[in-house]
């Protein structure tokens, strides 16, 4: 009997460790916008690592967007793909997507990148050493790194890990 009781306490006592490293490591959210369409859909449920994680090219990320903001009121975190990352040059030019004076047609990120710059002619940003472009796949839909600038890391909360429709 006394070895079945230590064994309950040692399993819950597991279950509690799991389940506050879940937790710790781990965010659930809901995608609200459509800006990542068809990609990740509006009402989607979002699994995000929190700690620990290291920003790639392609990665999708949940980030405090900059406050303040022309573009919208009070803090907020959005989601959206990284593209662009610290000390790259981001050039947008006859619609085309260029990093660091390379043309950007990779899987990484959209299926078609041309259609992110319909409307912006022009674009030529310099990255500092911990900041990121952010785009979403949607542009008519995306208040990304276009008109909010560029995103420091810590202002990245957690990085896309699973996506559930």
């Amino acid at each position: 009997m006394k070895t079945s009781v230590k064994a309950v306490g040692l399993s819950l006592f597991a279950l509690f460790v799991s389940a506050g490293a879940l937790w710790w490591f781990f965010d659930v959210g809901k995608m609200g916008t459509a800006s990542m369409e068809p990609d990740i859909r509006v009402g989607d449920t979002l699994i995000l690592m929190t700690r620990a994680i290291q920003v790639r090219r392609g990665d999708v990320v949940r980030y405090r967007a900059p406050n303040p903001s022309r573009y919208i009121d009070g803090e907020v975190t959005v989601v959206h793909r990284v593209v662009g990352l610290p000390g790259e040059r981001i050039l947008v030019r006859d619609g085309k997507l260029w990093i660091d004076d390379v043309a950007s047609g990779s899987a990484e990120g959209p299926r078609d990148r041309n259609s992110w710059y319909q409307g912006d002619p022009f674009l030529d940003v310099q990255l500092g050493e911990s900041e990121y472009y952010l785009l979403g796949t949607d542009p008519s839909n995306s208040m990304d790194s276009r008109y909010l600038g560029p995103v420091h890391r810590e202002q990245i909360r957690g990085k896309v890990v699973h996506v559930i429709r």
